[in-house]
């Protein structure tokens, strides 16, 4: 149940544009610091800064930036043209290993399909699970059970271009640190 309320307040919160601490958005140049993490998202994308408060009050809490690939898709209401676009996410952890995420996600309605063979290279990343979902829009998804849960996944309503844009999720799963 809780990793319902979660998808589902990442759904909503991906849509909702006025969730920003800004109004405008603003173009990654480089390295972003959100609280204790580190992560470099496709540089020349978009996004609305958000202030990282760090503690979450309830299971359903969640931090989301969605990043898009150009100003005029951030801006828009329409998932139909937004393209594909990359979302980093924070929750609360209360998972011991990925099986117990999966499982749970399971237990809720929500289902995950392993990668095909030609994303696998996802799964070789350390400390991170990816798996391929489709709650209405499609999505590689990837996973880390830190101190908090870190999700960070590629997403649009095209496979194939979703597709095109794992060289670009791998090197943001790369680039993640803590700090």
């Amino acid at each position: 149940m809780i990793t319902r309320i979660v998808i589902i307040m990442l759904l909503i919160s991906l849509f909702v544009c006025g969730c920003s601490d800004k109004h405008s958005p603003v173009q990654v140049s480089g390295e972003l610091e959100i609280g204790h993490y580190m992560i470099s998202p496709p540089k020349g994308y978009w996004y609305f800064p958000r202030k990282y408060l760090g503690k979450f009050k309830a299971s359903n809490d969640i931090f989301l930036i969605t990043f898009w690939k150009d100003k005029e898709a951030a801006t828009r209401k329409d998932p139909d043209k937004m393209g594909a676009f990359f979302n980093f996410g924070v929750s609360e952890n209360k998972f011991n290993n990925f099986d117990n995420y999966y499982n749970n996600a399971s237990d809720s309605g929500i289902k995950y399909n392993n990668l095909p063979s030609e994303t696998s290279i996802l799964n070789t990343i350390d400390n991170w699970s990816c798996k391929q979902s489709d709650q209405g829009v499609y999505g590689i998804e990837c996973i880390s059970l830190r101190d908090n849960l870190i999700t960070i996944g590629v997403y649009g309503n095209d496979k194939g271009l979703v597709f095109s844009k794992i060289p670009l999720l791998q090197k943001v799963l790369e680039s993640f640190k803590i700090e």
